[in-house]
């Protein structure tokens, strides 16, 4: 929705409140408006970079150790991520956001480690990820910067499509209303490392297909912790959320 199309669906809103009212009416939604977001500081965010780096390098190290991936495997996703870290932050500093949005995201290619690998390291407590769909009928639909890994910027885990009961299809043209990216099948994981959100909604990643157009996979939580299923794409539910980002580095 552009400028225009927004003032007009504001003054169809407005148009009964009396002419003597409308300022304060104004001013109450900016207080309002000013409240639902947030700007990050370059500080802030080399802050939350570095702890999604230094956590990776932790687990990216436990599955060195058990022999599941190569040293240089993992050392290449470091790298890349410390590389573009500085580009990243400069993509979202003093830039007002959502609130509740994840302003930075590392995500891990899937060709470089795959979904099965990537959901072992979803690990709350002693609860950890489990991939339950075949990583080679993965894939991923939209354009991603080249590389081993990228910065995910301005993060919507989901949550905004918790209040009604739509499905994956709705939410993917409410996303490219809003100009922002579907999350692919990885970046759903990242959310699931980096933050708790699979403890309140389930994820769905529109960004990505499995084995066919009309099965998105999909993060929920089970009995044993997380798992990556799918989920139809006209299958409406307020149990999940489809995640997007603004756009990647």
């Amino acid at each position: 929705m552009n400028r225009n199309e927004l003032v007009e669906k504001a003054v169809k809103l407005l148009i009964n409140v009396p002419p003597s009212e409308v300022d304060e009416v104004l001013a109450e939604i900016r207080q309002e408006l000013v409240g639902k977001y947030k700007v990050y500081t370059a500080e802030e965010l080399l802050v939350i970079a570095n702890e999604q780096i230094e956590r990776l390098r932790n687990r990216l190290t436990k599955l060195e150790e058990s022999t599941e991936i190569e040293p240089q495997q993992a050392n290449a996703i470091l790298a890349l991520l410390t590389t573009k870290r500085d580009e990243a932050i400069g993509k979202v500093a003093n830039v007002p956001i959502i609130s509740y949005h994840l302003p930075l995201l590392a995500a891990i290619n899937m060709g470089n480690l795959n979904a099965s690998i990537q959901m072992s390291m979803v690990v709350h407590g002693k609860k950890t990820g489990t991939n339950y769909l075949d990583d080679g009928k993965i894939t991923d639909e939209v354009d991603l910067p080249k590389g081993v890994a990228w910065w995910a910027i301005d993060v919507e885990d989901g949550e905004q499509f918790l209040t009604d009961e739509t499905s994956p299809q709705d939410e993917e043209a409410i996303i490219a209303e809003q100009g922002r990216l579907c999350a692919v099948a990885t970046e759903a994981i990242a959310l699931g490392v980096h933050t708790n959100v699979l403890s309140w909604h389930n994820i769905d990643a529109l960004g990505s297909r499995f084995r066919d157009a009309g099965r998105v996979p999909s993060l929920c939580r089970n009995n044993s912790g997380w798992e990556m299923d799918w989920r139809g794409r006209g299958v409406a539910s307020a149990k999940w959320g489809s995640a997007s980002c603004r756009s990647r580095v």
